[in-house]
Formats: C-alpha cells, structure tokens, sequence
C-alpha cells in the first residue's frame, strides 16, 4: 500500500512540474524583448532603361540583419518585407524566418519602371517590413531603408513634310518646311543637314537652312525651312534633296542615338504648275481731313425765356407748310364775297333812286 502511495506522488509531481515547465515556456516567450533588425540594400541607386523594346525593370538585392534577445530554441522571428515606389509596381519577396542560429538572410526584389517615363529626375525605392514572434503575440515594424531610381534618357524623333515634291523656279529661292518631333523621354538637341549638298551646289542649287540645330523638349515639335537658291543656268528636271538629322546631345553623352533621313524632290522649271497668289494690293492711302473752319455763329444767344418761347412758335407756325398755303386763300375768298356784296347793294341803291325819279 505504501509502495503504491509512493508511485502515485511521483507521477502527481511530475504532471505538476510539465505543466510549470510548459507555462514557464509560455510566459518566456511572451516576455522575450524585441529583436534589433537592420534592412540593407546592396545598390544606393539603380538606372532604369525605358526605351521602346526594353523591359524598364530594375532589380535590388539586400540583407536583412537579425540580433534577437534570449528566447527557447522552439521560438522563431518572422520578418516581411514590404515596398513602395510610388505607382510603380513592386515584387516582394516571401517573409523570412529567423532563429538564433540564423540570424540574416538575403532578398531580391525588382521594381517596373513604365516604358517612356521621362528622365532628369530621381525616384525612391523605400523598404520596410513588420516583424514577428513564433510563437508569440510580439509584433512590430521594422526601420525602412532607401534607395533612388534614375531614369535614362534614350533619344529618338521623327521627320516628316508637306513638301516631298516641290517645284522652283530658276532664278528664285524656293523654301520647304521639314516638321521635327522628338519622340524620346527628354529634351533633345537634333542637327538637321543635307547631305548632298556638294552635288547641288555643282548643278547651281545651294541649300541651306535658316536654323540647323533646334533644341526640342520632349514630346514637342518644331519647323526647319530649307531653302534652295536655284542659279539661272541650272538646268531644268527633277533632283533630289538628301535631308538627315542627328541627336547632338546623344553624341555628347556617348549614347545610342538614330540617324533620320529623309528625301526631297525639286523639279526646276521655268513656269510653276500652280502660280504662287500675288500679293494682296496695297490699300489706297487715306485722304486727309480737310481743315476745318470755325463755325460763324449766326443767330445771337436768347437769354429771355419769353421771346425764346415766342421764337419758338413763329418757328412752329413757319414749319407748318399746310397752314402758311391755306390762310391766304381763306384771306382773298373772304375779300372777294365782301367787294362782291358792297357792289350789290351800291347797284341795288342806285336802281332803286332811278325809279322814283321817273
């Protein structure tokens, strides 16, 4: 009976000292300080190649360094790395997990660069993460680091004109318009020039330009005039006009640049198929003014509001024309009938006395 008492307070002690063991761990691991993590980058800058037929992708490589505070060998540190460049997307890798024997770990992560995005300005890559016990309820953030993303500058335009066929007149000078864009990600400085101009100069056309060097912002365009002095002895037919354009400031920087070429034809006669329009007439000079004189005043200054009033209706009375016509007629009618009446009655008296003499 003793011997079985015995046995049964071993194993009640040791169940007890388990379960103290296990929550020992338990608490350990909660208690454990949080762990000194440095993120490195390996590249403080990168370039990134947008030009047309590249991948614009840029790739970083960097280590994380790991210094934990005392814990179990059950427990691990997870760490995730996390990346922002803006709008630009990122790949991160998948989260790395630490322990006391392995205490860093390196990581590559790349960062797409859209085709075309202009050069001139830096972009940054910033790196940072959150951290992890397992197990354990400890978390946090882990110190960012950074690193900047230089965008090259690649070179390209384009040429184009309204006047590949052009007529001139021997004698004269005729002009064509060569439209220059720059197709590239920056400001471009583009040398245009003919490159045949010996062999014209030889038939009596000497090309030149007004302006052989233009300073193009990117995205933008601009217009070279060549103009062609034809001799009058040249003779008449077709020649062509060999135009080529290069990137100056790409030859400076030893960089890749295209050479754009483009073909012209003049045909020299003597008569254009379509007359130029004659400039407008010059307008007809404006006759002067004539001098003016003072004006005569002719009528003096009323001051009395009576006779301006009286004035006034003479005036009303002379203006109306009907009145002025009608009165006089009434006048003589009236005249007539009283001469009329006083010649009857003397007539009247008159025979009336003869009677009563008789």
């Amino acid at each position: 009976m003793g011997r079985r008492i015995e046995i049964i307070g071993m194993v009640v002690v040791l169940l007890l000292s388990a379960v103290a063991i296990s929550i020992a761990m338990e608490e350990g691991a909660d208690a454990v300080g949080e762990p000194d993590i440095t993120i490195a980058l390996a590249q403080a800058k990168q370039t990134a190649d947008v030009a047309p037929g590249q991948d614009g992708i840029v790739t970083f490589t960097g280590t994380v360094f790991v210094e934990m505070p005392y814990a179990p060998n059950v427990q691990y540190l997870v760490v995730q790395l996390q990346a922002d460049a803006g709008d630009w997307p990122v790949s991160v890798p998948p989260a790395l997990t630490f322990s006391k024997a392995q205490k860093q770990q390196s990581f590559t992560m790349s960062v797409q660069v859209p085709i075309g995005t202009s050069s001139g300005g830096s972009y940054d890559l910033i790196v940072g993460g959150t951290w992890s016990y397992s197990p354990g309820v400890q978390s946090g953030e882990c110190a960012p680091t950074s690193s900047l993303i230089f965008v090259k500058q690649y070179f390209s335009h384009d040429l184009n004109s309204d006047d590949l066929f052009k007529e001139a007149l021997r004698g004269k000078v005729a002009q064509v318009e060569i439209g220059i864009e720059n197709t590239g990600n920056g400001e471009d400085e583009i040398l245009i020039e003919v490159v045949n101009s010996m062999d014209l100069l030889e038939e009596g056309i000497e090309p030149y330009f007004n302006d052989d060097t233009h300073i193009i912002p990117e995205n933008e365009s601009r217009t070279a005039i060549l103009f062609l002095r034809v001799s009058e002895s040249t003779h008449r037919g077709t020649r062509e006009i060999d135009v080529q354009t290069y990137s100056k400031m790409g030859e400076r920087l030893g960089e890749e640049y295209p050479i754009e070429d483009l073909t012209i034809f003049i045909d020299i006669v003597d008569q254009l198929s379509d007359p130029e329009p004659e400039p407008d007439p010059e307008p007809d000079p404006e006759p002067e003014d004539p001098v003016k004189e003072d004006p005569v005043v002719e009528d003096p200054v009323i001051e009395d509001p009576e006779v301006e009033n009286d004035l006034g209706n003479n005036d009303d009375q002379v203006s109306d024309g009907s009145s002025s016509i009608v009165i006089p007629i009434v006048v003589v009618i009236v005249v007539v009938l009283l001469v009329g009446i006083c010649l009857g009655i003397y007539f009247f008296i008159r025979s009336t006395g003869k009677k009563r003499n008789d």
